[in-house]
């Protein structure tokens, strides 16, 4: 998993290079929050289950990890293949995850970030002998097909449109866009998301601002989203209505996950319960998913208004949830401070 980070806006940085979470065993920890003087209480809504999903067939099952998911109830992340190394798996309606292919090459590490709602193509990146590739899975026949991403070479995918047409990656400092394969750079910054509407999401080149590029026509656009009073803010996800999720520091210098709407222009509160909270995923309504801090990392849920603590698997301390689909199925995982790491689904209706 991602090391954690001790600079709050170095955060952007780490959720860009998603495939750095197959590099390691460390566990993701959100960037350093100040506690408020008092703590938001969120409404204790119940939700229906929390689940494990399994590692791979045959592996130490001390990793798995979920990213991303479609209505179509798939599941792409990925799963320890051995001790070290991480391989991209998808869970196709099943608890045992199928291991995605690789490239022709001695490469040791894959991750897979995205999957598109007809469950079609998957996005993602391969390690080989310490260069990173974009990649994608394209299903073909009921088989999963590896397919190398022009120009992909040294570029981390952070996510792809619910269309599969766009896939966003950061290629050193610079957010990239392949839109139906082609290449498009579209400026200085870190790319987290993008929608089916040619919009991209992350934050500028200092990791500080929330930004998103339009890409309708090129040279891309680049809009800074503001933040909610504070210094920093970060992107995470956009839907097709343009809305965007993400944390932002606020005045009194704690960060609260938020959404950005086009419609108002301007960043709204998502409240937390406990200290601190952030939005990692959002679904075609604007219901996002993340993280919040009543006690350890929990897996939260935001419903316009609602602020739901979704906790961690039993027999785990932490959680996060990363991304959420439009029929109420939210996919993260939990960990334990030994780092003992489990793909995780919540069913919230």
């Amino acid at each position: 998993m991602l090391a954690p980070l001790s600079r709050a806006a170095s955060v952007a940085l780490a959720l860009a290079l998603a495939f750095a979470a197959g590099c390691s065993d460390q566990i993701t920890q959100p960037p350093t929050r100040l506690a408020p003087s008092v703590a938001v209480q969120a409404d204790k809504a119940p939700f229906k289950s929390v689940s494990a999903l399994e590692p791979l067939p045959g592996s130490n099952g001390t990793f798995s990890a979920a990213y991303g998911n479609n209505d179509l109830g798939q599941i792409v992340g990925e799963s320890s293949s051995s001790g070290v190394y991480h391989t991209a798996v998808v869970w196709d309606n099943s608890a045992i995850p199928q291991a995605l292919p690789g490239l022709p090459s001695t490469g040791t590490s894959s991750s897979a970030a995205a999957i598109s709602n007809d469950g079609r193509v998957i996005a993602g990146t391969w390690s080989d002998a310490g260069t990173v590739y974009a990649v994608r899975w394209l299903k073909s026949n009921g088989e999963w097909l590896i397919d190398a991403l022009p120009g992909g070479a040294g570029c981390f995918v952070g996510g792809m449109s619910s269309d599969g047409t766009a896939i966003v990656a950061t290629c050193g400092t610079t957010a990239t866009v392949w839109l139906n394969g082609s290449k498009i750079p579209l400026g200085p910054g870190y790319a987290n998301s993008v929608n089916s509407n040619k919009q991209a999401v992350g934050t500028n080149a200092t990791f500080d601002h929330a930004v998103v590029w339009n890409f309708s026509s090129l040279p891309a656009t680049v809009t800074d989203l503001g933040t909610l009073g504070g210094t920093y803010a970060v992107a995470l996800n956009i839907n097709n209505a343009g809305e965007v999720t993400g944390w932002s520091e606020r005045a009194d210098h704690v960060s609260h996950a938020f959404l950005w709407s086009p419609r108002k222009s301007a960043m709204t509160d998502l409240g937390t319960a406990g200290i601190t909270s952030g939005g990692y995923g959002i679904n075609a309504t604007g219901q996002v998913v993340g993280d919040m801090f009543p006690t350890t990392q929990h897996g939260g849920f935001f419903d316009h208004g609602k602020v739901v603590d979704l906790g961690f698997l039993p027999g785990y301390n932490s959680a996060i949830a990363r991304s959420l689909n439009n029929n109420g199925q939210a996919v993260g995982w939990s960990y334990t401070s030994s780092g003992q790491t489990r793909a995780t689904m919540w069913i919230l209706k």
